[in-house]
């Protein structure tokens, strides 16, 4: 392959985006980044788990007390899971009030009932406050607050394991190896799949003839102080291959800016 078009300003790098601790630091970062995030999808189920259990004992106690008492009279504050799916599971604990149609000034929807939530009041905090509970009970049911305040002391306790559910995940995000130190990992992982095989191909021959016009790195801008300049443009069709070594350029410049179909094919 020709020496033409050698990117030399930049030659420690790609010398070193072709070595085998980069190779092993981006395959441990994928596997630390895949394990954490496996690790806080565990954490979310068993913080599910320890909620119902939390939530059926007091409902039952709250079942108890509810028995032979006028429905004015009775306590319809309870402990409530939402979960908010998108990229991860978010889960959030909540207080709310069951409400009946009619109290919701609601008259067309029969007798169906439905949670109302009880906001926390103060932001950024992980507990509802012993006057926010308070002021949701009524006149009949003020001398329950006692056990909703036992049950809030263990919510406190799960919204703080969510808390750092939430910090390994951000780490998780953070840690995953980018661009082609991705696919470097994927291959010493052998989950490449045929396209990114080929084109993580083209990218470390590059990067061996010192051709490479991008950070094989993947720094952010910020805290790139290197230029990776842009590889001179050929018109291919009006070139004359005069020899092989001529050829072998060419073709490469071709490929590196073709992308292969997903299955495979030419």
């Amino acid at each position: 392959m020709s020496k033409d078009n050698e990117n030399t300003e930049t030659r420690n790098t790609q010398l070193y985006g072709v070595s085998k601790p980069f190779l092993e630091i981006s395959a441990c970062k994928l596997t630390t980044s895949e394990d954490l995030a496996d690790l806080s999808n565990k954490l979310i189920d068993q913080i599910i788990g320890s909620f119902n259990i939390i939530k059926l004992n007091y409902d039952g106690w709250r079942a108890e007390y509810n028995e032979n008492l006028p429905t004015n009279e009775r306590l319809f504050v309870t402990p409530y899971l939402k979960i908010s799916s998108g990229a991860r599971r978010n889960i959030y604990l909540q207080w709310v009030r069951i409400c009946s149609q009619s109290f919701l000034g609601k008259t067309n929807h029969g007798d169906k009932w439905q949670p109302r939530e009880i906001k926390r009041g103060t932001k950024n905090t992980i507990y509802y406050t012993e006057q926010t509970l308070k002021s949701a009970l009524s006149s009949y049911t003020k001398k329950c607050l006692p056990y909703l305040m036992d049950a809030e002391h263990s919510l406190i306790y799960l919204r703080q394991q969510l808390a750092i559910v939430k910090n390994l995940f951000e780490v998780s995000r953070s840690i995953k190896p980018e661009g082609y130190g991705l696919l470097l990992a994927k291959k010493k992982n052998n989950s490449l799949n045929h396209c990114d095989e080929q084109k993580l191909l083209s990218i470390e021959d590059q990067l061996l003839y010192l051709k490479a016009s991008f950070d094989p790195l993947s720094l952010s801008k910020s805290l790139t102080k290197i230029q990776f300049s842009e590889p001179e443009k050929r018109d291919i069709r009006a070139t004359q291959f005069n020899n092989n070594e001529d050829q072998d350029y060419e073709l490469d410049a071709l490929y590196a800016n073709h992308t292969l179909p997903e299955d495979g094919s030419f």
